[in-house]
This record gives structure tokens, C-alpha cells and sequence, in this order.
């Protein structure tokens, strides 16, 4: 079954929110637990970004290359 690439697109914006509030939530949730500075929201937030860049761009090369089939 062939996907819409409006389909996909909204999926990988689905997936870039997922990708950075999850760590996030989970960074300010030990920074609150350990009564600490947000160094582990930081960390997270970071390491959210990356995952999300990092998974969209895959994904955005999957979507230019099935477009061009």
C-alpha cells in the first residue's frame, strides 16, 4: 500500500514532538527528583533534538526517494 507523502510528513511531525517532549518530561522529572539544576533537562532536551533531527531526516529521505519512484 503506497502512503501519501502528506501522510508521512504529518507522521514525522508526530514523531519529532514524541521524540523531544519524552526526554524531556523524563529530564525534569530526575531534575525534580534529585533537587538538582536543570542540567538533566538540559542533557535530555539535547539529546531529544538529535534523536528527532536525526529520525526526521531519515525519514524526509524516505519520503524524496519513494516520490521520485
Amino acid at each position: 500500500m503506497y502512503e501519501s507523502p502528506a501522510f508521512r510528513l504529518v507522521g514525522i511531525g508526530f514523531y519529532f514532538v514524541v521524540s523531544i517532549l519524552i526526554p524531556l518530561l523524563l529530564g525534569m522529572k530526575i531534575d525534580e527528583k534529585l533537587d538538582s539544576d536543570p542540567i538533566f533537562t538540559i542533557l535530555m532536551l539535547v539529546f531529544g533534538l538529535i534523536i528527532a533531527f536525526v529520525g526526521a531526516y531519515r525519514q524526509i529521505q524516505e519520503v524524496v526517494k519513494n516520490k521520485h519512484r
